[in-house]
Parts: structure tokens; C-alpha cells; sequence
């Protein structure tokens, strides 16, 4: 994968990961999320007709409570709960418990259970009632105090909230509740215990930061393409084959790879004349022209030719591979490579030249020593671009501050 590529995904996730810290920063504290997970009436279980069950007066409750916040602790005032018979609470409480004060680090969740003596209950008609096959509903309302502490370099500061939420919990026949999901605790009023900002704020700066990357893709310049020795064979070095044809054969064979590296441009080469050369002292032995051709955005093109050679020292390099060494040769790469860019007002032309060179090292296979392509680099690639490293740099910096306004 290209060092583009890295560069889009990170400034995306950088954009993404600011815009979702700013947002939890500025919108408040979400208030933690209350539910019955298991609610038992013992009373109401008609399959026990017992005299115990049937005086049984007690109701079993099971309640979780989550802290939904991803960066803050928080702690809970002592919790109130509070049981009502029917579905309008304005009735008189049945029942009451209460949940001592705790601390609940942030993600973490805590169950908390209770056996509750009720009181008021019309027992005889809530048994009917479910022995034939109805429900009764109970309510189940909590009230307390949630205190979340937030800490920067002045200090900390603490934030209070009232969490008053209630649901109603349908009771059948088993004795149990009738939905076997957890029951939410809900609250008519979330508008009053919480702080609230504009939530379409952290979309806005993230899309900020896709516009700045896009922007910054279109003036940084252009990224020259990525040339590469895929193979290299040199039948006269290979020392396993000691026919006088394969001695006598004077050529090499050369698989090029080119990468258009841009993700929105297309690219035309001009002809590329490769160089051969021989030895460090960079003997020029033979030379091939690839045709001109056009190639797509990302694309990749492989180029093969057999070269004939000329002046190569064949005796001393055979020498020097059949005792275990290796000899080198250099493979020079050039043309000039032209991106198009297109606008409303109409399309410019972008023309650069694309001078590159690899060292190619050959062992008494006739192959190339190393096995993975052989990068052709510049000694001035610096020369053949527009920059745009330190551009890019700038339009994140940039895209960081607007974040943090």
C-alpha cells in the first residue's frame, strides 16, 4: 500500500477521532442507563400454592446501571426505589428500598438486587387476576444524585445531576415479569437533567477535515510513479547451464513494474529508455526503448524485454559467479511523465521528468540476489515534484486548530 493511502487514512481517522473528542468535550455528560433485569413476585406464582408462597409478601428485584460515559467515573448518591401497584404511580407506594452510594468507573456496569417488604397490595385480586391468564403491572420508579468530575490544568470541577426515572414491569402468572429483555428505566423529562449542544457540530468539523484533505490532495503536487525491477536473468551467468549455447548467449532479460502512485490522476509516459550498465565502475553494455503509453489512476503495468549486450568483461563475470560471488549491474531508467488535471475553466497539463536508477546484484543462478523488487530510486527526486509533504502537514495542523475553536 502506498505512503498516500496512509496519509488520506490517517488525516481521516485524525479528523474523525478530534471531532469525537471536541463533541464529548462540549455536549455534557450523558446520564447512566437504568434497567430491571430480573423483577420476582413470589406471591403471584400460582404454580405454588403453598401457604408460605401465598403469604409471601415480598418482591425480588434485580436493576442494572451502566455508566455510559467513555471518559469519566461517576458517583451515585444514595438510590431511592421506590414500588408502586398499577400503572398510575399517583397511587400510594407499596414499597421502598434503598441502594447504598457507590462509585462506578466509566463503561463499567453494577447490578444491584434486593428482597422488598410491600405493603397495601390487593393480593387476592392480583392472584386472580393472573390465574386467568392476565397480568398485573407494577412501577418501579428510582431517584438520586449522579456527580461526574472533570479535571484539565486548572483543576477540577464537579457536575450534579438528578436522575429521577421509572417503568412499568407486567407481571403474569409465573410470578415474573412478562418481557424477558431488561425493562429501561426511563425519564419524562431528559431535557431538564442534562446539557445539550448543537449535535450536528462534530459532523460539520469532520466533514471540515475531509474538505481540507481534499483540497490539500489538489494542490500538493503530484506523486511520481514507482518503479521497480520485478525480474532479471542473465543466461551467460548461470553456471548450472554449461551448454556452449548458453554461454554464448550475451543477453539479459528485464521485467519492469510502473505504479502510477496518484488516486485521481491519470498519467502518460513518454518513451522510457532504459541503460544498462556493468560493474561499479557503471560500463555501459546495452539499452532498450519502451513505447509511449497512457496509464490509469493506481494502475500498474509490467514491461519485459530482452536486451542484447555489448562490452560485458563475460569471462571475468563467469569467473566471479562460479566462485560464489556475485557481480553487478545497474539498470537506468528515463522519461518524462505528464498528469492531467481538469477544471471548470478547462484541463493543464503537468510534465516531469522521471530519471531513476537500481543496483542489480547477480549470483551463479544468472538471477538477481534479491528476490522482491528492486526499487529504481532518484538522486534528486526532490527535483521532480511539487512539494506537498510539508503542505499536507500544514492543512492537518490547520484542520487541529479549527477543531479545537
Amino acid at each position: 500500500m502506498s505512503s498516500r493511502y496512509y496519509c488520506i487514512g490517517l488525516s481521516i481517522i485524525f479528523s474523525g477521532i478530534t471531532a469525537l473528542i471536541v463533541w464529548s468535550a462540549l455536549r455534557g455528560y450523558r446520564l447512566p442507563a437504568c434497567s430491571v433485569e430480573v423483577f420476582y413476585v413470589p406471591c403471584l406464582n400460582v404454580t405454588d400454592n403453598s401457604t408460605s408462597a401465598r403469604s409471601n409478601h415480598t418482591l425480588y428485584f434485580d436493576i442494572r446501571l451502566k455508566n455510559r460515559e467513555p471518559f469519566h467515573g461517576v458517583r451515585y448518591d444514595d438510590i431511592k426505589m421506590t414500588f408502586f401497584y398499577g400503572q398510575n404511580s399517583s397511587l400510594n407506594p407499596i414499597g421502598d428500598y434503598k441502594v447504598p452510594r457507590f462509585y462506578q468507573g466509566y463503561r463499567k456496569e453494577a447490578r444491584r438486587k434486593a428482597l422488598v417488604e410491600t405493603y397495601g397490595v390487593p393480593w387476592e385480586a392480583a392472584r386472580a387476576n393472573v390465574s386467568n391468564r392476565s397480568t398485573v403491572t407494577f412501577r418501579v420508579g428510582l431517584a438520586t444524585r449522579v456527580t461526574y468530575k472533570a479535571c484539565d490544568e486548572h483543576g477540577c470541577s464537579y457536575h450534579t445531576y438528578d436522575l429521577i426515572e421509572g417503568a412499568n414491569v407486567d407481571v403474569d402468572g409465573s410470578g415474573r415479569k412478562v418481557n424477558k429483555q431488561r425493562i429501561r428505566l426511563k425519564s419524562a423529562a431528559p431535557d431538564h437533567i442534562r446539557h445539550h449542544v448543537f449535535l450536528g457540530l462534530p459532523v460539520i468539523l469532520y466533514f471540515l477535515g475531509i474538505i481540507a484533505l481534499i483540497v490539500w490532495s489538489a494542490v500538493r503536487g503530484y506523486r511520481l510513479p514507482a518503479c521497480s525491477v520485478e525480474d532479471f536473468y542473465v543466461p551467460c551467468l548461470n553456471a548450472t547451464n554449461n551448454s556452449t549455447s548458453g554461454r554464448t548467449n550475451h543477453t539479459l532479460y528485464l521485467v519492469l513494474r510502473l505504479q502510477n502512485r496518484e488516486l485521481l490522476q491519470v498519467a502518460r509516459y513518454d518513451e522510457i529508455n532504459v541503460t544498462f550498465f556493468y560493474g561499479e565502475t557503471m560500463i555501459p553494455v546495452g539499452n532498450y526503448t519502451f513505447p509511449r503509453f497512457h496509464q490509469g489512476y493506481h494502475k500498474r503495468a509490467l514491461r519485459k524485454a530482452l536486451v542484447e549486450t555489448d562490452g560485458v568483461p563475460w569471462e571475468a563475470a563467469y569467473a566471479n559467479v562460479s566462485n560464489g560471488s556475485t557481480v553487478t549491474f545497474w539498470v537506468e531508467l528515463a522519461t518524462r511523465v505528464t498528469y492531467r488535471s481538469c477544471y471548470d475553466s478547462g484541463c493543464s497539463y503537468h510534465t516531469y521528468d522521471l530519471v531513476e536508477e537500481a543496483k542489480v546484484s547477480v549470483d551463479g543462478s544468472g538471477q538477481r540476489v534479491n528476490k522482491k523488487g528492486i526499487r529504481l530510486k532518484s538522486a534528486a527526486a526532490g527535483h521532480t515534484r511539487r512539494p506537498g509533504g510539508f503542505l499536507g502537514l500544514s492543512v492537518m495542523l490547520l484542520n487541529f486548530l479549527v477543531l479545537l475553536v
